[in-house]
């Protein structure tokens, strides 16, 4: 298959649906080269992609296969989802819990953000067998189940972001598990109609509201249930795109429009910090650690869903036209495939698997201004095949500042400062499969 090609990327015109909508495309296979079907369903490690980042991936494809009503990757992204939860397993955990929380979920973010394809599958397919496996409605509720599992009483409530109770890292309770398990609960409630998904949902955010959503609506990223449940002030894009997600979708679950005035209030708070020169930019660039690369795709996946369901034409206004700048920046970071940078308020011209996904987030979030073409789909009916071939690296040949590996304190260098600061839940995503044996010994000491 051909896909539309631009001779100068420059060149899309935002107001033309087709061509955005090729751009979308375009841009969604670009990053699709980077996978070759196998039997865990994940990007071949080498060392830089963490296994949580894969179900980011996979999650921002089935946005993508949602928003475009394009099923050319729909067979590949269902197997993949499949494939890591193990078949009828139906499991991101495997079947042995304990062991797939030491060796993949150990935090339970890591598991929702595998969960979310499966999310967004069961609303376009409904409930029907995937190949070789579960539901994606009982391989989501499964997900939703073992995350709530780890709610208790102790700082007035919240869901620990570690799943090892003996683990000197149980106790913190992160708001970006809190807040996805929260989005995950509004979705699930409309589509099951189950009353106890919107009652947990409600619960997740008056608790968010009471510790870790602010009066003005910073949000910063959890507390820590062994040290008095103190909060760690530290802010992070994603927990914005999450938390605008959950609050959109309890506002088109309920029909109570007070949700769209937070998430509103939320948008206007982040953008102002989380931009350069009219540009989404994160916090950390050009430093960011792979492990965070994808915390402004996730930001920006939050932005579409708050013009998708929000009945306010100037904050859909104000939402095109960041995006529509941001597109603007980030074109001029894309060779003429649309192979593309991150850092969208320069002329960088350098790509990576992380990069793309991000470029894929950001192109969705803007089709989606043209409304959703693939709510509902024919379920795929082919299992997965693993052919050979050869595949593009993860990374380019550019340098980027290495992941840190478990520490209770990072030190990061800017161009402005150097600085250590005390590790924070986001802090530990940078692991992937490749520094899994040295993550399993230092847990072991912990």
């Amino acid at each position: 298959m051909r896909f539309f090609l631009f001779s100068l990327a420059s060149a899309l015109d935002l107001n033309n649906e087709q061509a955005v909508r090729q751009a979308n495309e375009q841009i969604a296979a670009n990053l699709m080269t980077y996978y070759t079907p196998n039997p865990n369903g994940v990007i071949p490690d080498l060392g830089d992609f963490p296994w949580y980042e894969g179900g980011v991936m996979w999650g921002a494809m089935m946005e993508y296969i949602k928003t475009s009503g394009n099923a050319t990757f729909s067979t590949t992204v269902v197997n993949a989802l499949t494939l890591a939860s193990e078949g009828p397993v139906g499991s991101f955990l495997t079947a042995d819990e304990n062991e797939g929380s030491v060796w993949l979920g150990r935090w339970n973010d890591d598991i929702l953000w595998w969960a979310m394809g499966s999310l967004t599958g069961t609303e376009m397919f409904g409930n029907v067998k995937m190949p070789g496996g579960v539901t994606f409605l009982n391989l989501t509720t499964t997900t939703f189940n073992q995350v709530y599992s780890f709610w208790d009483n102790s700082c007035s409530g919240g869901i620990m972001w570690a799943r090892d109770k003996s683990s000197s890292k149980y106790g913190y309770k992160s708001t970006i598990t809190n807040a996805q398990e929260m989005m995950f609960g509004a979705r699930l409630y409309q589509i099951t109609k189950d009353a106890k998904y919107l009652s947990i949902s409600k619960q997740l955010l008056a608790w968010l509201k009471v510790r870790l959503i602010q009066s003005d609506y910073t949000i910063y990223d959890g507390i820590n249930k062994n040290l008095n449940c103190g909060m760690v002030a530290k802010q992070h894009s994603y927990l914005n795109g999450m938390v605008l997600s959950g609050l959109a979708h309890l506002a088109s679950a309920t029909g109570d429009q007070s949700y769209m005035g937070e998430a509103e209030a939320v948008y206007r708070k982040a953008i102002s910090y989380f931009s350069r020169n009219g540009v989404i930019a994160d916090e950390c660039e050009p430093n960011c650690e792979y492990g965070h690369v994808s915390f402004k795709g996730i930001f920006i996946r939050g932005i579409g869903d708050l013009y998708t369901y929000s009945t306010n034409a100037q904050i859909r206004s104000e939402i095109k036209s960041m995006l529509a700048n941001t597109i603007k920046g980030m074109l001029n970071t894309c060779d003429s495939q649309l192979n593309c940078g991150n850092l969208w308020y320069t002329n960088k011209k350098e790509t990576n698997v992380h990069y793309q996904l991000n470029a894929l987030e950001l192109i969705t979030a803007y089709a989606k201004t043209f409304g959703m073409k693939g709510e509902k789909m024919a379920a795929p009916t082919k299992a997965a095949t693993f052919p050979t071939t050869t595949v593009k690296p993860v990374v380019a040949a550019t340098t980027i500042p290495p992941m840190p590996f478990f520490a209770q304190t990072t030190t990061t260098t800017t161009t402005a400062a150097t600085h250590t600061a005390t590790a924070s839940a986001s802090e530990f995503h940078g692991l992937s499969h490749a520094a899994a044996l040295v993550a399993i010994l230092l847990y072991i000491l912990e």
